[in-house]
Formats: structure tokens, sequence, C-alpha cells
């Protein structure tokens, strides 16, 4: 029963994994997201099962990638969401030149091995910082979602009439 479990869960978790040949045309909306935010996780190698429960415990729609252009592609096929982006700094010089504009990227996590060189990509305005451990991320991204929530209200006043003033919020 464990060994069947154990493989039910990797199975599972290369389920998430992005794969070649899946068509990429669709926008989250159309696959099932109702949330204001994307997680983007790009690492050679994939979270286990309990960091992928982690994640998704704070924003529900989450991608793992490990190959760049696939990231991409999927990155610039958001229309609606904002994307919470962790990734490996292996991939920080190939991925953050052709991301860092990108409106739908809001924020970026790094995660970095024990003396790796993160002073190049420090400059970069959306990464939020480097981290040794994916757990520290995981923490960071809590205690940060609910300002990521609010940053992403907008504010509308509208009037029925000259002597009321109706507020609306509207997301």
């Amino acid at each position: 029963p464990t060994r069947r479990r154990q493989n039910d869960l990797r199975l599972r978790l290369a389920q998430q994994i992005e794969r070649p040949g899946v068509p990429s045309d669709l926008t989250i909306r159309e696959t099932g997201n109702v949330e204001h935010f994307a997680l983007v996780y790009l690492h050679s190698t994939p979270p286990d099962y309990t960091t992928v429960r982690r994640l998704r415990s704070l924003v529900n729609f989450l991608k793992i990638f490990n190959d760049i252009d696939d990231c991409v592609a999927f990155i610039n096929g958001i229309v609606f969401e904002k994307i919470i982006l962790v990734l490996s700094n292996v991939f920080c010089s190939s991925i953050l030149s052709r991301i860092e504009e990108l409106q739908q990227v809001y924020t970026i996590y790094v995660l970095h091995d024990a003396g790796d060189d993160i002073d190049l990509f420090s400059t970069q305005s959306k990464i939020q910082g480097f981290y040794a451990d994916v757990n520290d991320v995981v923490t960071e991204i809590t205690g940060n979602i609910e300002k990521i929530s609010r940053d992403l209200l907008t504010y509308c006043s509208a009037s029925s009439s000259a002597t009321t003033l109706d507020t609306v919020f509207a997301y």
C-alpha cells in the first residue's frame, strides 16, 4: 500500500510538469483558474509533493516547468492573472531578460544554492529575494500574499446622482 501511494503521488506530481505537445494556446481561465494569481515554478527538478501542497495552499493554480521556453510561452499566454514566479538561479540569466518587463509577471522569488553569485540579478525590480530553501519562499509568499492581493484591487468611484456617492469596488 505504501509503495502504491508513493507511485500515485509521483504520477500526480509528474502530471503537473509542463510537457511539449500540450496545447499552449489556452489561457489560464480556459483551463480553470478563477484566482487573481498563477504561481509558476521553474526549476530543473520538480518540488516534492509536500512542497506542491504548501504552494497550492497559497495559490491554487500552480504550473511547474523544467524548460525555459515552455515557461516563457505559458507566461506570454497569460491575459487576466498576475504571475508569482519561483525560479532556480540557474535559469536567471536565460529568463529574466525575457520576462522582467512583462506586465503579467508580478513578482519573482529566486532559489539559489549556497555560494552562487546572486549580485548579478539583485537589480531586477520584480525580484523579492534570494532563498536557499523552497520552504523559505513559501513562508515569504505567505507573508506577502495579502499585500499582493491588496495591490491588485482597483478602486472605482461611481456616482449614480449628483447628491449621492456610491462607492463600487471592482476587481
